[in-house]
């Protein structure tokens, strides 16, 4: 992780003590940062434990099933027993702690219901469909078991784990970082998915709380994509939105100091041993063209991205695939490479919108503008493709349509400026709104791959 950028500041932040939400959008380092912080903190504290932990083997069907049975007021129960699990099977393994009582108590549980500690997501959402054996108590759904006996059995069984294993927490010394990734990667977009991602960040609270309020030096933090998080209600999440949350933002403007330009910059400083004490101008400069098409490269390559990370990277990475005998990168391997890269970023939209649009839907949407033929068109234009091509198109609503297309900046508007066209896109400015009489334009990395 030498390579890492942090000029975010990210690390630092996730160190204050109330912060246990990262959040960004796709592709914005997440996954990335959780990693790095781990390496970085295993390298200072070799008694610590630091650990990224994938939750996308958790069936959030299973457990919404099992919260059927739950009051609403509980409904955050079953994911404080998911992370008091997952924590209890990291906090055993301290060899320092007493192996008293409680411990003894945990570590049975830990033993009974998770055989195979690599397992422990699929088993819970194994045992969570058939009904959650705790501990010896199985808790079903025969019909003979009264609802409420069921909430009280649950509750009873976690209460008493969550206070052994806080009391035995509280005898370590050890600092403990879990990070929960992985929430959207079946992400579908309803209330009960939502609920659930709710219900995950209220449970991390109270369990983040406990640590604080009896001294241990342990938190949960959980990874989500931004767009998700905008689409939570509920009474708390104003507050962990507002006073919990690390937002992970490579800002919107197109400049040679944007950081996720100087984050890739510093990658190649980091990994050329004469470039060390070269300026970001010569470094960028060492490497590539000056103008690409008439445009200064680095804007040229900038806004055919998102201006995330993973999109630059992937950008230069196929340019430097497709070149492996160059030190150069000319304006002719930029350009050759655009169509490949277009696949790319096609493919990373097509995911944000599978979860909320159906299959047939996001095609309708990139073969409506295939039909098209134009990179920039008027709204009369679409209008008049979308006219004569519906009858093939599962779409509906050609407004609705296009509203969708520019909420993942796949189109965007061309504004006339004082002296060039201004360019709007949703990817640079979350409140810009969608103008219909405005020129309409794709986005420059998605044209050659839309109109090939």
């Amino acid at each position: 992780y030498k390579y890492y950028y942090d000029g975010l500041g990210i690390y630092d932040r996730i160190e204050i003590r109330n912060k246990y939400v990262i959040t960004g959008r796709k592709g914005s380092g997440k996954t990335l940062i959780a990693y790095y912080y781990c390496a970085m903190k295993q390298k200072l504290n070799n008694i610590g434990i630091y650990e990224v932990e994938s939750l996308k083997d958790v069936t959030i069907e299973a457990i919404n099933k099992f919260k059927e049975q739950l009051s609403a007021d509980n409904s955050i129960l079953m994911w404080r027993w998911v992370l008091l699990i997952c924590y209890a099977k990291w906090l055993l393994q301290d060899q320092c702690l007493d192996h008293d009582e409680e411990y003894i108590k945990c570590s049975n549980i830990i033993n009974e219901i998770i055989p195979d500690i690599k397992s422990i997501y699929k088993i819970i959402s194994t045992e969570v469909k058939y009904g959650l054996n705790i501990a010896g108590h199985q808790l079903g759904y025969e019909n003979s078991v009264k609802e409420q006996s069921i909430i009280d059995k649950f509750e009873s069984i976690l209460f008493s784990f969550e206070r052994s294993l806080i009391n035995v927490a509280s005898q370590s010394q050890m600092e403990v970082r879990l990070f929960m990734d992985d929430l959207d990667e079946k992400y579908i977009n309803n209330d009960q998915y939502l609920d659930s991602v709710r219900d995950i960040l209220s449970a991390a609270e109270v369990v983040n709380n406990l640590f604080i309020e009896r001294g241990v030096n342990s938190k949960f933090i959980i990874l989500l994509r931004s767009d998700i998080v905008k689409k939570l209600r509920g009474v708390n999440i104003g507050k962990i939105k507002r006073d919990c949350t690390v937002e992970i933002d490579w800002t919107t403007k197109i400049s040679f100091d944007t950081p996720v330009l100087k984050m890739l910059i510093s990658k190649i400083r980091n990994s050329v041993d004469s470039m060390r004490r070269m300026s970001d101008h010569t470094v960028f400069n060492a490497i590539f063209s000056e103008f690409t098409n008439g445009e200064q490269t680095y804007k040229y390559i900038l806004n055919r991205t998102m201006l995330r990370p993973r999109d630059l990277i992937s950008f230069i990475s196929i340019i430097i695939e497709n070149n492996k005998n160059s030190d150069k990168i000319t304006q002719q391997m930029i350009y050759d490479a655009e169509r490949q890269y277009g696949e790319y970023l096609k493919e990373e939209v097509y995911n944000e919108l599978f979860g909320t649009y159906t299959q047939k839907y996001i095609d309708s949407l990139f073969k409506l503008l295939k039909l098209n033929r134009q990179s920039d068109f008027s709204f009369p234009r679409i209008r008049a493709v979308y006219d004569e091509y519906k009858s093939n198109l599962e779409i509906g609503d050609l407004n609705e349509a296009l509203e969708v297309l520019f909420e993942y900046s796949i189109i965007g508007n061309i504004v006339d400026g004082n002296s060039s066209p201004i360019y709007s896109f949703r990817y640079r400015d979350l409140d810009a709104p969608f103008a219909q009489n405005e020129q309409i334009t794709i986005h420059p990395g998605l044209r050659r791959e839309i109109n090939r």
